[in-house]
């Protein structure tokens, strides 16, 4: 799950917080080769743990993902039907989707909460946290999916006025699923230290975030559109963003895989079992998170090529979720990259 990224910097978090010496072939205090420092042996096994438990919270989310994936899908399918026939032809869809996220919350709520005291995780990270972020995340997922019958029925009655207030409901759930995940990722952002790849990270998954919120929170579906050269301006802008901190991230995170692995070699050198382990699961995170950088990255030219064309073109509805399908795929693709370091952070991969 998207929100689920920022409890997996924490390998990021701690390495980047390790001492000097982790990082050079001279340590001076080492214990005896091939005897495990016991705190490292500790922080690798709850590692393990708290990335088992990721997995059993992506496994809960997941139906939750995928009822937003099917959702356009579905609803293209059941218009083919004909305004009459749309409502019964996406119904089916629509209640399997809530009662997924139903399920999905109750499996929250039921969800266990273990302690990880050795990982000395920030209040943002730990269970708790995650899952309560999770759950309103589900609401305001569900409070979309349950936006459509309003405006299905009022089709299917050919009432226009009731199709009107139905979809601006409809729009205002949008906007306001995307202001939370947009809220979400500023929050990550803000507990997250500057001072390594994971910031990098919290950050692409932020740009991201306000991406999707500039290109959805000017569609009004009660305004004529009109051409907004200030609006082109702000994407190209965001272009901009986009290019210097994604450039940024990769170079960070190229340097910080180079002196980790070298740290990795030492620490295999004294017989470090657990701690070549824990640097191990670290490497990985950074090797999957990498490619974060590269999808976020992609963002840049679709928004420079919008900004051209919008210079031109009025920013209506219809452009409006065109570009929302062009920025999407990159969330989901955050979505698959979030899954893949929870295997690595579990060693299940």
């Amino acid at each position: 799950m998207i929100l689920i990224l920022r409890g997996l910097l924490l390998p990021i978090v701690l390495f980047a917080a390790a001492p000097a010496s982790w990082a050079t072939t001279t340590r001076e205090p080492v214990p005896q080769v091939g005897q495990d420092d016991p705190t490292m042996t500790a922080i690798n096994a709850e590692m393990a743990e708290y990335g088992a438990w990721m997995e059993r919270l992506n496994a809960v989310q997941q139906p939750v993902v995928d009822s937003l994936v099917i959702l356009q899908p579905a609803w293209q399918q059941a218009m083919q039907a004909g305004p009459a026939g749309a409502a019964g032809a996406f119904r089916p869809s629509l209640d399997r989707a809530v009662a997924a996220i139903d399920l999905a919350d109750g499996k929250l709520t039921a969800l266990d909460q273990p302690d990880f005291p050795t990982l000395e995780l920030s209040e943002d990270i730990k269970p708790a946290s995650l899952i309560a972020d999770n759950r309103r995340f589900n609401g305001h997922v569900r409070t979309l999916m349950l936006s459509f019958p309003p405006l299905i029925d009022a089709m299917a009655r050919n009432d226009a006025d009731a199709g009107g207030q139905a979809a601006r409901r409809m729009m205002d759930s949008v906007k306001l699923l995307v202001d939370a995940r947009e809220k979400m990722a500023r929050a990550s952002l803000a507990a997250t230290p500057q001072d390594g790849p994971g910031w990098h990270l919290a950050n692409a998954d932020l740009l991201f975030a306000q991406t999707m919120a500039m290109v959805v929170s000017p569609m009004n579906i009660d305004r004529t559109p009109t051409v907004d050269v200030a609006f082109a301006g702000r994407l190209d802008a965001m272009a901009e963003r986009i290019d210097g901190a994604m450039a940024a991230g990769e170079a960070d995170a190229d340097e910080t895989l180079e002196r980790w692995n070298e740290t990795a070699v030492d620490l295999d050198r004294f017989g470090q079992s657990n701690g070549l382990s824990a640097m191990q699961r670290a490497i990985r995170v950074i090797e999957v998170g990498r490619q974060v950088f590269a999808e976020v990255g992609g963002l840049a030219p679709v928004l420079r090529e919008a900004a051209s064309r919008l210079r031109k073109t009025p920013y209506s509805v219809a452009e409006g979720g065109a570009l929302v399908q062009k920025v999407r795929p990159v969330g989901l693709r955050i979505n698959e990259l979030s899954i893949q370091i929870a295997h690595a952070l579990a060693g299940t991969e």
